[in-house]
């Protein structure tokens, strides 16, 4: 009797540490919302421009850019949301991750904050 009763218990701890564990894995909280896009003025376009032009790319390109016309940009600011990684934004917007990662100076890419405002560039065509 002791024998069952023993394992009945480890059997009902493992059963709701697996549903504990899988409502946290399939949380409400973690569906990203739709993506809000909000107009960047001011202050705000300057210190972002000056961000897109410290930005240098290999000397290889350079060349090639200055024979091409000059690419023009429409920038978005994201507001993150609760388990949004800086790969998947990334992948909504079309635009490499490194990208990403350097025109916000994102230190640590892995590291999004909720709340944070990112700012994308998204190439017009």
């Amino acid at each position: 009797m002791r024998r069952f009763l023993r394992e009945f218990l480890i059997y009902i701890i493992s059963f709701l540490l697996v549903i504990f564990l899988a409502s946290q894995l399939f949380s409400i909280e973690k569906v990203p919302q739709i993506v809000k896009r909000e107009k960047i003025k001011g202050e705000e376009m300057k210190a972002v421009e000056k961000k897109l032009e410290s930005i240098e790319a290999p000397p290889s390109e350079n060349v090639l850019k200055k024979e091409e016309k000059q690419e023009t940009y429409t920038l978005v600011l994201y507001e993150v949301k609760v388990g949004d990684t800086t790969i998947g934004i990334a992948q909504k917007y079309a635009i490499d991750w490194k990208e990403l990662a350097k025109i916000n100076n994102l230190k640590d890419p892995n590291k999004l904050y909720v709340g944070q405002k990112l700012i994308i560039p998204i190439k017009r065509e």
